[in-house]
């Protein structure tokens, strides 16, 4: 069997998990006969996965619950499940190798690989390490990272969607004569950015056009448009003047990449464990964005954010192609020496 015959992807819970891998997809299937993803099932990373026209392999998972503790008394009975049924499919695909980008559902599979004596390689997006792939350090020493802040990790940049940068405006109808704002939370929405953009969309300055995950919001100001989903968000990219949102790092590498001027309100530590906090930080010293912290995020305060922002917009950065493919030479070449060290006997 060739040594490069199956790459197993994992990483999910959110859009955040998922998204980089398949940003990687068209260079990890260069080198790889086959690549398949493992996840939960039902998860945002089967449908994504699918869509991609990945095979998707899907096993239990639970989230740790910060906010209610007792509710993670159930993870080690889950979590044994997934990583027996999990194992089992790793030997079915014939896997040599699995790629995790972190996320609770990523566990099971990482565990497993380690069982079997696959190499595993982790990357992580944040600023810092989270919570699955500190476990996940347990069971391999390949960490690749986003950021150049992470001890042991060897930075090698974030994955982004070639198709980000290739967005048709035309698609969008931006309004003339306003400022044309989008606004979003990343895969599961934000309702307190939701609530935002119906305050900022009575501003006659503004014309917001409001990605709102699963969240419903009422309201039928003309200048407010609702958008549940949007599969092809570099469309609104390109049409809009101002991007409101969250600080997911592959949202910030994202905007850093088109030079889009950005306002961002990070999720606050307690409600997550603080990473957005400092993805944020880090991209206003580096490309200039804009940050209001949510206990700060007054209508005027972020009205002010986003006239600052479009007044200085960030240089571009444009489709950094060098890092997805540096991401993959990376996995394979790990993946290579792992087995050259480990002969099947």
């Amino acid at each position: 069997m060739n040594v490069l015959h199956c790459l197993v992807l994992t990483g999910g819970g959110t859009g955040g998990h998922v998204m980089p891998n398949l940003a990687l997809l068209p260079y990890f299937q260069r080198d790889f006969e086959q690549v398949v993803y493992f996840g939960q099932a039902g998860g945002v990373e089967e449908k994504l996965a699918l869509q991609a026209g990945v095979s998707f392999w899907g096993t239990r998972a639970v989230k740790f619950d910060r906010t209610h503790p007792l509710r993670n008394l159930a993870i080690p009975f889950v979590l044994g499940e997934a990583v027996g049924r999990a194992r089992k499919y790793l030997v079915e695909v014939g896997a040599t190798a699995v790629f995790s980008k972190g996320g609770y559902a990523a566990l099971p599979t990482v565990i497993a690989a380690h069982r079997l004596g696959l190499p595993i390689v982790v990357h992580e997006s944040d600023y810092s390490l989270g919570l699955a792939n500190k476990l996940s350090l347990r069971y391999t020493s390949h960490l690749l990272t986003a950021f150049d802040t992470i001890a042991k990790g060897e930075c090698v940049g974030n994955p982004i969607r070639e198709t980000v940068t290739k967005g048709d405006p035309t698609r969008f109808v931006p309004l003339k004569g306003k400022i044309n704002l989008l606004v979003f939370g990343g895969s599961m929405g934000a309702t307190f950015l939701n609530a935002l953009a119906v305050q900022l969309a009575k501003d006659p300055r503004f014309s917001v056009y409001n990605i709102t995950g699963r969240s419903k919001v009422e309201c039928d100001l003309p200048s407010y448009h609702a958008v549940p989903f949007a599969p092809h968000i570099e469309d609104y990219y390109a049409g809009c003047s101002c991007v409101l949102s969250r600080a997911g790092s592959n949202t910030l590498f994202e905007l850093a990449a088109l030079g889009k001027p950005s306002v961002v309100v990070p999720l606050p530590k307690g409600v997550s464990r603080g990473d957005q906090v400092q993805n944020a930080r880090y991209f206003a010293s580096r490309y200039g964005f804009a940050v209001v912290e949510q206990e700060d995020a007054t209508v005027d305060k972020v009205s002010e954010a986003i006239l600052a922002a479009l007044s200085s917009p960030p240089t571009p950065l444009g489709y950094p192609e060098a890092i997805d493919c540096r991401i993959a030479t990376r996995v394979r070449q790990i993946v290579i020496e792992h087995v050259e060290k480990n002969p099947k006997k």
